[in-house]
């Protein structure tokens, strides 16, 4: 490898500039892929899932027992939903025009 004489120091900035913001760019990269950000699961209540998708209790109620949606109880108490499930149980609906 040959070694390459920069003429003055405001070329050596550059240059010593561009390659810092390269490893900057290179360690960003390499974190986002390998620092998975992930917020806490979050429990909604039946009532709360209910009005986030605009629908009536009993439709989670019938949703729940066709298995469309599953649900967590404490000692068979009030019954909570994932909130990343009930989002993950949203379909796209394509419709022709």
């Amino acid at each position: 490898m040959a070694v390459q004489i920069i003429p003055d120091s405001e070329e050596f900035e550059k240059r010593i500039e561009l390659k810092l913001q390269k490893m900057r760019e290179s360690i960003l990269n390499d974190l986002k892929i390998e620092f998975d950000f992930k917020r806490p699961e979050e429990f909604l209540t039946r009532d709360e899932v209910a009005k986030m998708l605009k629908v009536h209790v009993c439709t989670i109620d019938d949703w729940t027992d066709k298995d469309k949606l599953k649900k967590y109880q404490i000692y068979g108490r009030k019954s909570f939903y994932k909130y990343s499930e009930v989002e993950a149980s949203l379909i796209l609906v394509k419709t022709s025009k």
